[in-house]
């Protein structure tokens, strides 16, 4: 994974860019974590990294941040918006280090992932929608 974080002073400015390759999927089950790196979910081959790219930030009341922008996924781009909470620290090093959260949903047929796994007793065994969680760290450049 890689990313930018920029906090601009009027923290409504500040900016997010972040991608991954989606071969770096990692499940507790190697037959299941296989076919989400196959042509059913992002592809790997031919998807060679998802991304992000934030449009727009602001802070709506309760504390977490609203974060706006762009997600790439499967090859398909759309609109993606998220809660976002952050803490900051003073490292070893006298450099500042931030913490991210953020966390939301997206549909998978919106990004193109279409393929249905049915179950033997009926029933889908693959959800409508995925769940996102991004847990980063930022260091703070001198």
């Amino acid at each position: 994974m890689r990313g930018t974080v920029t906090v601009a002073e009027d923290r409504s400015a500040s900016t997010v860019e972040a991608s991954i390759g989606p071969a770096s999927i990692t499940t507790l089950n190697s037959v299941r974590g296989e076919d989400l790196r196959s042509e059913h979910f992002p592809y790997v081959e031919r998807y060679l990294t998802a991304g992000y790219r934030s449009t727009a930030t602001r802070e709506p009341a309760g504390g977490a941040w609203l974060v706006t922008g762009d997600l790439t996924l499967h090859g398909v781009t759309g609109p993606w918006s998220c809660p976002c909470v952050s803490a900051a620290a003073a490292d070893a090093d006298g450099g500042v280090r931030i913490a991210f959260h953020a966390n939301g949903f997206i549909t998978r047929r919106d990004f193109g992932l279409t393929h249905e796994l049915v179950k033997e007793a009926g029933g889908l065994l693959v959800g409508r929608d995925i769940t996102v969680d991004i847990d980063a760290e930022a260091i703070r450049r001198l």
